[in-house]
This record gives structure tokens, C-alpha cells and sequence, in this order.
């Protein structure tokens, strides 16, 4: 069963690295995934970023087979999605995006990859031959901090928190991935290794 999930963890991967080449690129794919009107190429970027940093960890944790480790990434993944997916919901009655439909799917696809992620790797110690460095530590503390107050100032729609010109709801959603990453960092100092 564990090589089974490896294989389909090295395949989620791939797909993800594959994505964010996609939205580099600007490929129609991209803006079907991402169909919010005022999305710029940095907009993109920092979708790719977001992308290629889940596939990254995802890949290691298959590859290393520090299975373990996929339980931040699984609450990275829940904590991101299942919020945006109520996001994107809200916004049926608004009219202003006229397709969110393949979103909101991906949105809940990414929500049940996370749980499994979760129920998957709470199975398996982790790696806890070396400690975290108090470095570390203390840079997870202050991401996670700083990753907080951005996140509420942008869930909050104040201007120019980001170096780029966004949407309301662009704001909203990347303030809802800061958030994710803010509870991502949070995970590592409750489990350090």
C-alpha cells in the first residue's frame, strides 16, 4: 500500500510542476483555473510559486519517504482550499466572474487531497534524528507571524499590501493561502524536525 501511495504521490507532483508551468506560460488552462478578471502575470507567479512549493514538499516527502511530513502539507492544502472554497461559493450570487465552476472543483479537489494527505501521514513518525535548529524556530515563529497579519490585512481588503495591483478577490484568496502558509509554519513549531 505505502509504494502504491508513493507512486501516486510522485504523480500529484508531476501534475502540480505541470500546472505551474501552465500558469509561467499563461496557457488557456490557466485562466480557466484562475478566472478572476485583473489577474497580472505577477498574479500568475505567485500562483505558480504556491503550485510549485506543494509539489516540491509533496515530491520529498515521497521521495525521502518521510511520510510524516505530509501532514503539514495536508493542513497547508485543507486550510488553503476548504476556505476558498467557501470563497468561491459565496460568490455565486454575484455575478462578477462568470465561470467559477472548474475553481470551486479544484478548490474541492484540493480540500479532499489535503484531508488525505492528513490521514496519511499522522500515521508515521517524523524524521526527529536531528532537532530543529533554534534558527529555525524562531524563523517559523516570525513567518508564521508576519504571514498572519498579512493574511488579515488582505482578507480585509486593504490596499497595496502586496507590491502588485489586485482585485477585492484576488486580495481575499491570496490572503486565505497566506493563511494557509501561516498554519503551515504554525504546524512545524507545534511538531518540530
Amino acid at each position: 500500500m505505502t509504494k502504491v501511495v508513493r507512486y501516486e504521490l510522485i504523480l500529484i507532483s508531476a501534475l502540480h510542476f505541470l500546472l505551474v508551468v501552465a500558469f509561467i506560460l499563461h496557457w488557456p488552462v490557466a485562466d480557466i483555473l484562475w478566472p478572476f478578471p485583473g489577474a497580472t502575470p505577477l498574479t500568475f507567479s505567485f500562483v505558480a510559486s504556491i503550485l510549485a512549493f506543494a509539489a516540491a514538499l509533496t515530491l520529498w516527502s515521497a521521495a525521502s519517504k518521510n511520510y510524516g511530513a505530509l501532514t503539514g502539507m495536508g493542513l497547508f492544502y485543507v486550510t488553503v482550499f476548504a476556505s476558498v472554497s467557501i470563497f468561491a461559493f459565496q460568490l455565486i450570487g454575484s455575478g462578477s466572474i462568470p465561470n467559477l465552476t472548474p475553481f470551486r472543483i479544484a478548490c474541492v479537489l484540493g480540500t479532499l487531497l489535503g484531508i488525505g494527505l492528513i490521514l496519511w501521514g499522522i500515521r508515521f513518525p517524523l524524521d526527529r534524528k536531528v532537532a530543529m535548529p533554534s534558527v529555525v524556530r524562531w524563523s517559523f515563529l516570525g513567518f508564521a507571524l508576519v504571514l498572519t497579519i498579512a493574511s488579515a490585512l488582505l482578507i480585509l481588503k486593504v490596499p497595496n499590501v502586496i507590491p502588485w495591483k489586485i482585485t477585492p478577490e484576488i486580495s481575499v484568496i491570496i490572503g486565505l493561502v497566506y493563511f494557509g502558509s501561516a498554519a503551515h509554519f504554525a504546524y512545524g513549531l507545534l511538531r518540530p524536525s
